[in-house]
């Protein structure tokens, strides 16, 4: 019974924290961990000090917990739909794979046919390849790793705390 209050209570501070921009950082810009610093820190004043605290939190912070939960719900219908169109690409994949080795196996299909068709497949990976490297390398240094990563994640950081967004979307 404590675990879901302590989850909804985690969920109300990060809520907290998009609705009380704070600016921090070395250059003044605005850090995530400030923000949920502070807000954290305003709602155990807000218990400690208030008579009326739910009331008063509700009062100050209420719009954009109701943006956070609406963000959340519309991130759970995205991942319904998304799992629905994935588990239909999956099935439609995996009937025609089937159907194209029966087809190889009964004679209806050339193996000449199949061969151009899986070259043809492997000049476009390395195509792939190539544009996920450049997508994929934030920093322009030719490799892909944890740098890019750290560089993507504070280039999101700093566009959820510009737009003010609901993270659950």
């Amino acid at each position: 019974m404590r675990a879901p209050f302590f989850i909804l209570l985690a969920l109300c501070l990060f809520a907290l924290a998009l609705s009380a921009p704070q600016h921090g950082g070395s250059n003044g810009e605005e850090r995530l961990s400030d923000v949920l610093h502070n807000a954290a820190s305003d709602t155990i004043d807000t218990l400690k000090t208030s008579e009326r605290p739910w009331t008063d939190l509700l009062e100050r912070h209420g719009g954009s917990l109701r943006g956070f939960l609406g963000g959340g719900l519309m991130g759970y219908v995205a991942g319904k739909l998304v799992m629905f169109v994935s588990m239909g690409v999956l099935k439609a994949a995996l009937i025609s794979g089937v159907g194209l080795v029966a087809a190889v196996f009964l004679g209806w299909l050339p193996p000449d046919l199949i061969d151009k068709a899986i070259g043809g497949i492997w000049s476009q990976r390395s195509t792939g390849e190539a544009l996920a490297r450049r997508t994929f390398d934030f920093n322009n240094d030719g490799k892909v790793d944890h740098h890019d990563l750290r560089d993507a994640a504070k280039a999101l950081e700093r566009a959820l705390m510009n737009t003010h967004l609901p993270v659950s979307l």
